[in-house]
């Protein structure tokens, strides 16, 4: 699985991990947010999710997947 592809997915789950994290840590503010605090935390929880999002995948999901890709494309017979 190349980056490109896996940038692709990153825009999109990556950015559900962090509208999630944005929602914990909202549900979370012990002090009322201001609009500037809420735009920041939009922002800080955009950039989280896709690193988070990217670094976790491409550390096991795309790993293994492109195992299993070499594997399929030279069988061992």
């Amino acid at each position: 699985m190349d980056n490109r592809m896996l940038l692709k997915l990153t825009l999109v789950f990556g950015s559900l991990v962090g509208v999630l994290f944005l929602l914990v840590l909202i549900l979370g503010a012990t002090r009322p947010l201001t609009l500037s605090d809420i735009l920041t935390f939009i922002l800080f929880c955009l950039l989280f999710g896709w690193v988070l999002f990217f670094v976790i995948y491409k550390a096991t999901f795309a790993y293994f997947w492109d195992r299993r890709a070499r594997r399929l494309r030279h069988p061992q017979d």
